[in-house]
């Protein structure tokens, strides 16, 4: 029972891409378009629904450091 509760939380804190990119789109710079990060993140085995922490660690590895 644990293990289902731990996984039902894991599915609620994920979001959609589209939803983290208008939260982050303030800290990236504009000379970064929203269509290559997300087809970078796709290269990088993210779906469209991670968690915060998946999509700003990619956005790191990307080359983009959120202040």
């Amino acid at each position: 029972m644990v293990a289902e509760e731990i996984q039902v939380e894991s599915e609620t804190n994920k979001l959609d891409f589209d939803a983290w990119y208008a939260m982050r789109a303030g800290q990236i710079s504009k000379q970064h378009h929203k269509e290559i990060i997300k087809a970078d993140f796709k290269a990088r085995g993210l779906g469209q629904c991670e968690s915060l922490e998946d999509f700003d660690s990619a956005l790191a590895k990307y080359g983009v450091k959120l202040a």
